[in-house]
């Protein structure tokens, strides 16, 4: 939950530049996104879950109000090409990929099964979609043992 909330924080302060009418600033070093995570993450040692929780779930709501504001439009991030593609990806679509990948390499298949699914019927780009990630909210996956130490 942590990294997921710094992630965030990134593309917030993205549409923020966008939506003040400036350009934003390029995206992460995506060739080396594992030594950025890393170096992050020994930030966030210590945090306990429901505050990462809160944290990354109070910037999601950050995401959407400026999505609002500035609507589709060019915004390079990684694969994506536009602010639609970027957000999807960066909020939902990844972090759900690692939640599942999580679940399965602890041997909790059912969860990573219930953490799956089909998208909507959109106009989402195929590779904003990630690999059938449903959406699950992180206050779900808490009340389903999900808590502290997970």
């Amino acid at each position: 939950m942590f990294q997921v909330g710094m992630w965030r924080e990134r593309m917030r302060d993205r549409l923020t530049v966008l939506a003040e009418g400036r350009t934003p600033p390029p995206s992460p070093p995506f060739d080396r996104i594992d030594e950025l995570n890393d170096a992050e993450l020994a930030n966030g040692i210590g945090t306990p879950l429901s505050d990462a929780a809160a944290r990354s779930d109070h910037l999601l709501g950050e995401v959407i109000d400026l999505y609002a504001k500035v609507g589709d439009q060019p915004l390079p991030w990684g694969r994506a090409r536009t602010t639609t593609e970027a957000v999807l990806g960066n909020s939902y679509t990844h972090p759900r990929a690692h939640m599942h990948a999580y679940f399965r390499e602890n041997g909790e298949i059912e969860r990573a099964n219930r953490a799956t699914g089909r998208h909507a019927e959109t106009d989402t780009p195929r590779h904003a979609k990630g690999d059938g990630i449903a959406r699950v909210p992180t206050d779900a996956l808490h009340r389903e043992g999900g808590g502290e130490g997970r």
